[in-house]
């Protein structure tokens, strides 16, 4: 366990589901944690779920799908904090459709929030992990490395994001920065993301 305020979480989709529930494990760890979502509300409702004696979080809103409310996201995390130790990219949209009845709008957004989204915050956050020798962990699934049908658009989005955090791991490996991508099926239980966000994060080198 950290102590409190010694190391600082940024979780993007931080207003409910995996996102909300990491952010309050890691602040009951000793994390500062910051939360992102696109509604401000929702926000300030999430941080009614931490408990009285944990840091309070820090509430950026941020639409993921635009890049430079995600510059500005990591910005205002460095300018309160002076680092990032760990990024969570738990910000998603899914999409259950046959290709053929699929809609290029509803396509684009899927994009840009479940690959953009991601390569925006990590393009942005990565100069300040670097010197914290920090962990990028983004959630994925497993439709992202098998095709499933009536999931061509959401697995295509999930296939490109391995990709992408797959080939960045090897070019910051020697910059000691850990790159995680966490698969799953369908999220019955929460305890068990909470173990693979730990896992993934690497928070077994003394964190």
């Amino acid at each position: 366990m950290s102590k409190p305020g010694e190391k600082v979480a940024l979780i993007t989709g931080g207003s409910s589901g995996v996102g909300l529930a990491t952010a309050k494990k890691l602040s009951a760890l000793g994390y500062a944690v910051v939360i992102s979502g696109r509604d401000l509300t929702k926000l300030e409702e999430a941080k009614k779920a931490f408990p009285v004696s944990a840091i309070p979080p820090l509430l950026i809103p941020a639409d993921v799908s635009e890049e430079h409310q995600v510059k500005h996201l990591v910005e205002e995390t460095i300018a309160k904090f002076g680092k990032i130790d760990l990024v969570f990219a738990a910000a998603g949209v899914s999409m259950r459709a046959p290709f053929e009845d699929s809609k290029i709008d509803a396509i684009e957004h899927l994009m840009k929030v479940n690959f953009f989204g991601v390569l925006y915050l990590l393009h942005h956050a990565l100069p300040f992990l670097k010197i914290t020798r920090g962990s990028f962990v983004a959630m994925s699934s497993l439709t992202g490395r098998r095709g499933v049908p009536e999931y061509s658009i959401y697995g295509a989005s999930k296939f490109a994001l391995q990709g992408l955090l797959d080939s960045v791991r090897m070019e910051v490996d020697r910059d000691g920065v850990h790159i995680g991508v966490i698969s799953t099926g369908f999220i019955g239980h929460l305890n068990r993301i909470y173990r693979y966000t730990f896992k993934a994060a690497n928070l077994g080198r003394g964190w």
